[in-house]
């Protein structure tokens, strides 16, 4: 789904690892986009030295969306180090 993590997407209990990764310039585009950056559901996400920044999505989650309850009943864990997440949109919520 186009709409669910326009530069990275991590889900069913995925272990996602991002080592001096640049994500720039990503839109989540569709039916309700989330996550343009970088979208994280029922996964872990580890960002080492990784930039995320100038993503956008229209719902939620311009630069990074991790799911952790609520309707979506997802499980998400973000672990980041040396890391920036920066200059994102997200028209509705959680820009970052």
């Amino acid at each position: 789904n186009p709409a669910y993590g326009g530069g990275v997407r991590g889900a069913g209990g995925a272990d996602l690892t991002l080592v001096d990764v640049l994500v720039q310039d990503n839109a989540a585009e569709g039916i309700q986009p989330r996550g343009g950056g970088v979208y994280v559901e029922s996964a872990t996400l580890t960002l080492l030295d990784s930039v995320v920044q100038s993503n956008r999505a229209v719902c939620a989650g311009g630069g990074l969306l991790a799911m952790g309850g609520g309707a979506y009943g997802a499980l998400a864990t973000v672990h980041a180090e040396g890391s920036w997440i920066e200059d994102n949109l997200a028209q509705c919520n959680s820009s970052g």
